[in-house]
Formats: C-alpha cells, sequence, structure tokens
C-alpha cells in the first residue's frame, strides 16, 4: 500500500502478498484495507498489523462506521464484524452463498450488496429489501435507508427510495464501479 506524507507517496509494508480490494479510514491513524484471502490489515498511523478473521474467503469490501463498529464483506456471502479487535463472522441467515461487493452503514443499519440483492442489518437483524430491477451490481452507498444507490456493470445505476428501486438512465454502457 502506499501512503502520502503530505509531500511524497511512500510505500509500506502490508505483511501480505495478497491482492488488496478495499480500504477505508476514520482518519489517519484507523485505517483497515481488506483483501484475498481473508485477509485484513489495521494502519495505526505508522505501520500496518495483522488482524485476525478465522476465513479465507476472499474479502471485497470494508466500511467503518466508528473505531467499534467495522465491516467486511466478500465471497461466498461472508460477513465479518468487529467490535475494535478480531473480527467475527456475522452470517446471513438462508443459506445465502452469493458473492457480497460492497458494504455500507447509516443511522444503525448496514446494507451488503450481491450481484442482484441488498441485504440489511439492523437491530441485530437481517432482512432483504426487494429486488433491484438490475443485476450485475458491485457498488453502494446513500444518504440514508430512503435513499441507496446501486452501480454496476453495463451503466447499470439504480436508487431505493425506502419503498421501491428506480432504474436510472445514465447513457453509458461502461461499468459504473
Amino acid at each position: 500500500a502506499w501512503r502520502y506524507t503530505g509531500t511524497t507517496w511512500a510505500a509500506t509494508d502490508t505483511k501480505t502478498t495478497a491482492n488488496l480490494n478495499s480500504i477505508h479510514g476514520l482518519g489517519a491513524n484507523q485505517i483497515w484495507a481488506v483483501g484475498d484471502g481473508g485477509v485484513i490489515r489495521f494502519w495505526d498511523g505508522s505501520t500496518w498489523s495483522i488482524v485476525g478473521t478465522g476465513s479465507s474467503a476472499t474479502l471485497r469490501h470494508v466500511w467503518a462506521a466508528s473505531a467499534s463498529e467495522i465491516w467486511a464483506v466478500g465471497d461466498g456471502a461472508i460477513v465479518q464484524r468487529s467490535s475494535g479487535g478480531g473480527f467475527a463472522p456475522l452470517p446471513i441467515p438462508g443459506g445465502i452463498t452469493s458473492n457480497l461487493y460492497d458494504v455500507w452503514g447509516s443511522g444503525g443499519a448496514v446494507w451488503m450488496l450481491a450481484d442482484n440483492a441488498v441485504y440489511r442489518y439492523a437491530s441485530s437483524t437481517y432482512s432483504t429489501l426487494p429486488a433491484p430491477p438490475v443485476s450485475g451490481l458491485r457498488a453502494l452507498s446513500g444518504s440514508g435507508p430512503g435513499d441507496l444507490w446501486v452501480a454496476g456493470l453495463g451503466g447499470v445505476l439504480a436508487r431505493y427510495n425506502g419503498a421501491t428501486w428506480l432504474r436510472e438512465k445514465t447513457g453509458v454502457a461502461t461499468d459504473l464501479l
């Protein structure tokens, strides 16, 4: 991983040769990175440390609400959650095995994105949102439960208004990631 020092870019030792797929930070001293083989790393401002997951599944995205609420998602519907130490699995019930590509949260709820599904975790319970009108989804964000956006392969873009999905015209056929 590369770190900008304020004047130059400097290489840092992440203590892994695995591909790192996502990075999220709360500040210069609180940054998490996830990658292939279940790799999770934490940057404390001076060095990367190894964080245990107990999983070898590829992790595709990491998101942190605070230093005590960090989420990572990946292949085979893997969901890992940390309260500030190591990560522990928090499986989606119902035998879900789809790859999860993104995770994002707001107001005490966390959403996880699969190819053609969105899962919500709030108050210690999972639920599934109505199916988006598209597939090939890879990115998720929003401003709250009534304003979720998903983007993906082939120029796909859709918005969830809290009740229904609306497909947005992008005018492009390239992947939106």
